[in-house]
């Protein structure tokens, strides 16, 4: 393959001037074959590499644990609790590849009979993979809340392990999963190419004794984010650290504050013309010491005032003498906006809104709309995240391994991990009561569709037959009235209305 020749010029790529350009035309390129690998400083070019832990500024500053802190405090820990419940709000299912989508507006139709050969072996995949999820030792959402420590600290992996299926079992023969452990981050690293194409898994292996490169696809890996294809990806955590810092810096102010000033200062004043006292004044065998130091009554009141105040009881002082508490003004008002500001900017920062974890003041209804439009997009790219690399690492891979790659590519199953679109139901409740008004809706083979978007129960068996005959007994008796009103009996001879007449 034809190269550019070597110019001199390009030794002093990054030194902030303009250079000459290299010598010579561009070359032809194949597309299959990757060019552009980037270097990590001057006159350094990238080579296949061990990458370390870092994943961005802060990190290589104070190392990967440096997060870790962070989620201790509480803001930041609940807020992030909070999110992953979130997340994993809803059940974890699977779908047959050959069906549509959530999003996806078809008619759900009941399932035939009789299926082709492309639906019957994609519902035969589905259910052979949801057999593996309930094989698995470690519970699905327990994996998945710990995978999604990626999160925060820019990957999580976790190892795979298969078993042969039970004899018993009607997937005897074939490799099943059973169990995904996730690993903590200083038992393994990544191994990239001069283009950070992770090549390999670095981790040690107790039986050889000695270090080893696994092959991507032995892991379940998830990668937050990443930039420039960088597999370590990014932390949702760096935008909250500036704030993390400064109120982890206040706490000792804070604290030194409180013992200052959350009790009272207490002055004394003792008695005019108050005596001092020597202390002590006699030794053990009760003889006067000489020279023993005197103490003065305002010292001997002091002692008094701290052990008795200190403890809580009583005192007892000469006549004369004035003992006065003054109480701080203030309750640290500074220290506490400060903290509110830090929580605020805290939650700010790994959510992108602060409704969901504080109190919202002075905000309007589509402040708080797009608030919470904000954190369903978030809560939505984790779950979109799990889902396509939870299908890609553990599904696909286990088909693989049982039914061949090309049938992996076409029938492993979707998953799913609940649907987050915001919708404001009280609005929704509004239209469909203006539509069931109007006549637009028809109750018996569109209302099971409205209350699953509700997200109500279903109606009980035979609801709407029997509403409809109580609408049409309430028409049948506004016709009768109205027909009677407009045709009144004929009065008798007497001028009153003639009696009705009553069956024996």
């Amino acid at each position: 393959m034809d190269v550019a020749p070597f110019s001199f010029g390009s030794l002093f790529i990054g030194l902030g001037f303009g250079i000459p350009v290299p010598t010579g035309k561009p070359v032809p390129t194949d597309p299959k074959q990757e060019y552009v690998a980037g270097g990590y400083g001057f006159l350094q070019k990238n080579i296949p590499q061990i990458l370390p832990w870092m994943v961005d500024d802060v990190t290589r500053e104070y190392g990967p644990e440096v997060y870790d802190a962070v989620n201790t405090d509480s803001m930041a820990g609940g807020t992030f609790r909070l999110l992953k419940m979130q997340v994993l709000s809803s059940e974890i299912t699977l779908r047959p590849s050959h069906e549509p989508g959530p999003d996806r507006k078809t008619e759900v139709k009941e399932k035939p009979e009789s299926m082709s050969s492309d639906e019957s072996m994609a519902e035969e995949i589905c259910d052979f993979c949801q057999y593996c999820q309930d094989c698995c030792e470690t519970p699905l959402k327990t994996v998945f809340s710990e995978m999604l420590d990626a999160m925060r600290a820019g990957n999580k992996l976790a190892e795979k392990l298969a078993e042969p299926a039970q004899d018993d079992s009607d997937y005897a023969g074939k490799i099943v999963l059973k169990d995904i452990k996730c690993k903590p981050r200083w038992t393994w690293m990544f191994v990239a190419d001069v283009y950070l194409t992770l090549i390999g898994i670095l981790v040690y292996d107790p039986q050889k004794g000695g270090f080893i490169i696994i092959p991507r696809d032995k892991v379940f890996l998830l990668s937050w984010q990443m930039e420039n294809n960088d597999p370590r990806g990014t932390s949702l955590y760096r935008t909250a650290y500036t704030p993390w810092n400064l109120k982890r810096q206040l706490y000792p102010e804070y604290y030194a504050h409180l013992k200052q000033f959350a009790s009272p200062v207490v002055s004394g004043t003792t008695g005019e013309n108050a005596e001092s006292v020597q202390y002590p004044a006699v030794d053990k065998d009760g003889k006067p010491i000489p020279g023993a130091a005197r103490e003065t009554a305002e010292q001997a009141l002091l002692k008094v005032i701290e052990q008795a105040w200190a403890n809580g009881s009583a005192i007892a002082s000469p006549f004369g003498t004035v003992i006065t508490p003054h109480w701080p003004q203030g309750n640290g008002e500074t220290f506490l906006k400060a903290f509110d500001f830090l929580n605020h900017e805290i939650a700010f920062g790994i959510l992108g809104s602060t409704r969901d974890t504080m109190e919202a003041k002075h905000g309007s209804k589509a402040d708080s709309e797009t608030a919470q439009d904000k954190v369903t997009n978030l809560i939505k790219s984790a779950r979109e995240m799990v889902e396509n690399t939870y299908r890609k690492d553990v599904l696909h891979w286990l088909v693989e391994m049982n039914y061949g790659r090309a049938v992996a590519d076409k029938y492993t199953p979707f998953v799913s991990l609940g649907d987050v679109e915001h919708q404001d139901v009280v609005a929704l409740m509004q239209g469909v009561a203006a539509l069931l008004k109007a006549g637009g809706i028809d109750k018996v083979s569109q209302m099971p569709a409205i209350h699953s978007m509700l997200d109500l129960p279903p109606s009980a068996p035979g609801a709407f037959e029997r509403m409809e005959a109580r609408e049409d007994a309430q028409v049948e008796a506004q016709t009768t009235k109205a027909e009677a009103a407009a045709n009144p009996p004929a009065p008798s001879a007497n001028g009153k209305p003639k009696p009705k007449a009553v069956l024996a």
